[in-house]
C-alpha cells in the first residue's frame, strides 16, 4: 500500500511539473504564422532577447511582420515579409529608421498580436 501512495504521488508531482513547464517555459506564437517568423522569434529570443511583442498586418497587398523592441533608449522596430526579409525599419538613433515605408502607420491594417514577451 506504501509503495503504491508513493508511486501516484510521484505521478502526479510528475504531471503537476510538465504542465507547469509546458504554460510557463514559452510564450505561444500565434497558429498560422509563417514558419521563418516563428523560427526568427524563437531564436531572436535566445540569442538576442530584445523584442517585446510581434505584430501582423496587411501592408502594400501583403502580410508583414512588425517587431517592437522592449522600451530601450535607441531601439529599432523592425517590419519583415513572410519570408523573412527585411522591409523598413523604425526608431534607433536617428529616430527615423531606414525611412523606406513612410507610409506603413497609415496604410496598415488588419493588426493581430501573434507573439509577445
Amino acid at each position: 500500500m506504501k509503495k503504491q501512495n508513493i508511486l501516484i504521488m510521484t505521478l502526479l508531482l510528475t504531471l503537476l511539473a510538465g504542465v507547469i513547464l509546458t504554460f510557463s517555459g514559452c510564450e505561444k506564437i500565434e497558429k498560422g504564422t509563417p514558419k521563418c517568423i516563428k523560427k526568427k522569434i524563437r531564436k531572436d529570443k535566445k540569442e538576442w532577447p530584445f523584442w517585446s511583442k510581434v505584430y501582423e498586418y496587411d501592408y502594400n497587398g501583403q502580410k508583414v511582420y512588425f517587431f517592437i523592441p522592449e522600451n530601450y533608449p535607441d531601439a529599432t522596430s523592425v517590419l519583415y515579409d513572410e519570408s523573412c526579409n527585411q522591409i523598413c525599419t523604425f526608431g534607433g538613433l536617428s529616430g527615423g529608421g531606414t525611412g523606406s515605408c513612410p507610409d506603413f502607420k497609415t496604410l496598415r491594417t488588419n493588426e493581430k498580436l501573434i507573439w509577445q514577451e
